[in-house]
């Protein structure tokens, strides 16, 4: 994150642009949960839960791990290293059990109604399904979502997949949700 701020240009190095430290806004992270401890989320979490048959606290890591990209203060590395938002507040909803296992419900679109419920407009799921690299049901319900809710931004990983050679995509790389159509 330490260069990646300075990438997207929401490092204030000579003369800041704006303010882009996220104050303001509320992130939700859809994922293993949090580590509600971690010095980075004292005073940033509006909101720790879980949806059916999952746990709020982090037990795999990889939910702590976005939502630091996203909003983590850099109090435990002494400011080196911060959340592209550090000042946003957070939204964390755990969708793993126990073992790390994915618990999503059958409606995605009902599951992201929880985000803007707890003030969130922005939606990060940094997970998905390489099960067929189509459009499906999870992304037409998300994009259902969306519809509803054209003041919200859902941002979908790539789920570690997809193809864009030489800057172009390659059809029927990418995973589940991330071919829904309304989404970054």
């Amino acid at each position: 994150c330490d260069m990646a701020r300075q990438v997207l240009g929401v490092v204030p190095q000579a003369a800041p642009i704006g303010n882009r430290t996220g104050k303001g806004q509320v992130v939700a992270v859809f994922d293993s949960g949090i580590d509600s401890e971690h010095p980075d989320f004292a005073e940033r979490i509006r909101y720790q839960g879980a949806i059916k048959n999952a746990i709020a606290t982090d037990t795999v890591g990889h939910g702590t791990h976005v939502a630091g990209i996203i909003a983590g203060t850099g109090v435990a590395s002494s400011g080196k290293i911060r959340g592209v938002a550090p000042d946003a507040e957070l939204v964390c909803i755990g969708v793993c059990d126990a073992n790390g296992s994915m618990q999503l419900p059958v409606d995605l679109g009902a599951m992201l109604e929880q985000a803007v419920d707890k003030g969130a407009r922005i939606i990060n799921l940094s997970w998905g399904y390489k099960l067929r690299p189509e459009y499906d049901q999870n992304a037409n319900q998300i994009d259902a979502f969306v519809h509803r809710h054209p003041n919200v931004l859902v941002v979908i990983a790539a789920c570690n997949e997809g193809v864009a050679v030489n800057g172009l995509h390659s059809f029927l790389t990418l995973g589940s949700p991330a071919a829904a159509k309304n989404v970054v």
